[in-house]
């Protein structure tokens, strides 16, 4: 796989940089692999909040996006002090859930890529439709 891949940066991406701290990396400077998962939501929630919607109205609104499925590939490893890009997008939605893929560059190189599926569900778990005002949302990032 080319991890010299360009940078996705249009409509359809949320892309914010973050520094790697201390207190993510491990023993050999390296950021620690379940700390990803963090990174991935947080492009999720900057996304949605690009959008003029937040996890806080959604959870006012009653309905909650739980983490069903996370799949990660680490290709190089984000060290201590690095700048990185995540860069986030949806790829799929469906009537109760939604996709979610996040990459993770340094200096244009792919370092590591997550896809999270995402059910939508009320406050009791229960599945729930997504709401047609998200959904209309999410489709403005729908990358196909």
């Amino acid at each position: 796989m080319n991890k010299n891949l360009p940078i996705p940066n249009d409509s359809k991406c949320c892309t914010i940089d973050h520094r790697v701290t201390y207190g993510e990396v491990d023993r050999m400077s390296y950021v620690y692999y379940g700390n990803y998962a963090e990174w991935f939501e947080m492009g999720r929630t900057e996304l949605l909040r690009d959008k003029d919607y937040s996890y806080l109205n959604m959870e006012k609104d009653g309905f909650f996006l739980p983490v069903r499925k996370l799949d990660t590939r680490f290709y190089l490893p984000a060290k201590y002090d690095d700048l990185v890009k995540i860069v986030t997008t949806v790829t799929c939605i469906k009537k109760a859930s939604t996709t979610f893929v996040s990459t993770v560059y340094k200096d244009s190189i792919l370092l590591t890529k997550g896809t999270v599926e995402l059910a939508c569900t009320d406050k009791s778990g229960i599945p729930k439709p997504i709401p047609e005002r998200i959904s209309n949302q999410l489709n403005k990032f729908l990358w196909k």
